[in-house]
């Protein structure tokens, strides 16, 4: 993103300006493959600034691209050939209807209503770089082929025509800053050649370490969020593989954190699904992940539910009723077994309304105790490297180095699930790509390079 963006500002604006994009792997984007289950979840409908770690960065990094990027060709809602007619209320019917304003028997695939162009500048982006998307019921935003692929498509398809240089299995090892004003940065290759550019943008995400750059920018130690989380073992371990809907709450000395509500999936070593990722993000060692597999069940009407349950079970079975058959239906076996052991019940004990609140109560309270991150493998995102606060946020230029700019996890920024990375992947990448050249076009043009 940051490449294109650097791309659409130099044809522009700028004349023999160079753009190269360094990438260690043999293939740009494979992140992306991997991204959603390989279905790349790149977005979200509803974006806000105040879920993001570093908020106020955050925010001010939005309001800058949408104010830069509002008369750039590719980004601009001018390129979207649709017209607000009809968004303004009443007044709005007695208008004559715009030339390219949408028929009114046409449905666009990405926008909320036939004549809105799409909300933010990297949505207007990828429509114009042709990628349509589809909105569930989260909210969250797919590509309509359900592959990321078609992502990473849309994304590399112009880079040829931008003139964007591609260097693939390419590892850059040290940035070097320039040794006089009027110096280029020097980057250091890993097998020891090096390359010159008057702007470095670092879209390095977790492979960022800290001897990397200057060390005077302040660099926070990498470590593997939004991902499974390993607890006391033995009360899960029964449980290995099974899934059930379930309300989640994050307790820290007996006080709320945080509460998700979701899919959870047990596993030998503790728990995963998105609602335990999202955890993950807040979860510190000792912590306490409480989850409810009742959340329809108030705490409040416990006693009213076991007794409502208790009367229709003894109409079928009215010679004696035990604990498991209370529990049957209610949740997965499994899971009842466990919740037994939890309230130190036998499964043939007799059901009354003693007993069912007992087990009710426990079916709410299944308490679990975090150890830290279980498999970091699955883990989607990274949390630390450069501090926002050393860069600006209207340039996402380094506050100490003129011509180095941060980019995507790079920064020591992050989010939930839902796409809300990845949109601050584009939109950071984006800001960057502008600026660094912005940046060069302050000096003479000619024979520069953004890398």
């Amino acid at each position: 993103m940051a490449a294109v963006a650097a791309g659409l500002a130099a044809r522009e604006s700028a004349e023999g300006l160079s753009i190269t994009l360094y990438e260690e792997d043999e293939k740009v984007g494979r992140s992306i493959l991997r991204s959603g289950n390989g279905r790349c979840n790149f977005s979200n409908a509803t974006i806000d600034a105040a879920i993001y770690r570093n908020t106020k960065f955050v925010e001010k990094v939005f309001e800058a691209l949408e104010t830069q990027a509002a008369d750039l060709p590719g980004f601009s809602r001018d390129d979207c050939p649709r017209d607000s007619f009809g968004e303004e209320g009443d007044a709005a019917s007695s208008r004559a209807v715009p030339a390219n304003a949408a028929p009114a028997n046409v449905a666009f695939p990405n926008a909320a209503s036939p004549n809105a162009a799409p909300a933010n500048a990297v949505l207007r982006l990828f429509e114009n770089l042709g990628l349509t998307w589809r909105k569930d019921a989260e909210g969250r935003l797919y590509p309509r082929t359900n592959k990321a692929s078609t992502v990473l498509d849309v994304l590399r398809a112009p880079l040829d025509e931008l003139g964007v240089a591609v260097r693939t299995n390419t590892r850059i090892a040290r940035i070097e800053c320039p040794h006089t004003p009027s110096s280029p940065y020097t980057l250091v290759l890993g097998d020891g050649a090096f390359e010159r550019a008057e702007a470095v943008i670092v879209a390095l995400g977790s492979s960022a370490r800290a001897g990397m750059f200057p060390p005077d920018l302040s660099f926070a130690p990498i470590e593997a969020l939004l991902g499974p989380i390993a607890t006391d073992a033995k009360p899960v371990k029964a449980l290995d593989n099974i899934r059930a809907r379930a309300k989640v709450s994050l307790l820290r000395r007996g006080e709320l954190v945080c509460t998700e509500e979701g899919e959870v999936q047990f596993r030998a070593y503790g728990v995963s699904g998105i609602v335990i990722f999202n955890l993950s993000r807040l979860a510190r060692q000792n912590d306490t992940l409480e989850i409810d597999f009742l959340p329809f069940c108030p705490e409040e009407e416990i006693a009213f539910f076991a007794k409502q349950r208790l009367t229709g079970l003894r109409a079928i079975y009215p010679q004696g009723l035990d604990v498991a058959a209370f529990l049957r239906g209610l949740v997965l076996p499994l899971v009842a077994q466990s919740i037994l052991k939890t309230a130190d019940m036998a499964g043939n004990e007799a059901a009354n309304e003693e007993t069912a609140q007992r087990i009710l109560h426990a079916a709410k309270h299944f308490s679990l105790t975090v150890k830290g991150m279980g498999a970091k493998q699955q883990c989607q995102i990274h949390r630390g490297g450069l501090d926002p606060q050393g860069f600006s946020a209207d340039m996402l230029e380094s506050i100490r180095h003129r011509g180095l700019f941060g980019a995507g996890e790079a920064l020591d920024v992050d989010a939930p699930c839902g796409g809300y990375n990845l949109h601050w992947a584009w939109t950071s990448g984006a800001l960057a790509g502008i600026n660094a050249v912005h940046r060069l076009l302050e000096g003479d043009p000619s024979v520069k390079a953004v890398r």
